[in-house]
């Protein structure tokens, strides 16, 4: 399973990389919204996990765009937040999100979700 990780916090980005690699998984990460772009194109990733609070690109516009792809309609999108609120939530359904986390990540949730998404 392709998953693509896109956070603002590198080192974040890299520790959630190194558990999904160390439990089989294929990952990418990134904390460049463009290169996420990029790099969603090349691989079609099954599972998408971004920071719903991302600079330089808007994440609404993120999912809007993956969910344009002919591969996209297929992959999940995750999206993750420190700031929860019901306003934000639903911007973030309504962009093509398929869930939304709050921060802190807790990892046994992260990964039975994309189990669920084989």
């Amino acid at each position: 399973m392709r998953i693509l990780i896109v956070g603002d916090d590198a080192q974040d980005g890299q520790d959630l990389s190194d558990r999904l690699r160390a439990d089989d998984f294929e990952v990418a990460s990134t904390n460049d919204v463009r290169e996420a772009l990029l790099c969603a194109n090349r691989k079609h990733p099954d599972v998408i996990i971004a920071n719903i609070d991302m600079p330089a690109l808007d994440s609404h516009q993120f999912a809007q765009f993956i969910r344009k792809t002919r591969w996209g309609r297929l992959t999940a999108l995750i999206g993750h937040t420190g700031c929860g609120s019901a306003e934000n939530k639903k911007n973030a359904m309504a962009a093509g999100f398929d869930l939304y986390l709050c921060r802190p990540l807790k990892f046994d949730i992260i990964r039975s979700l994309i189990e669920g998404c084989r």
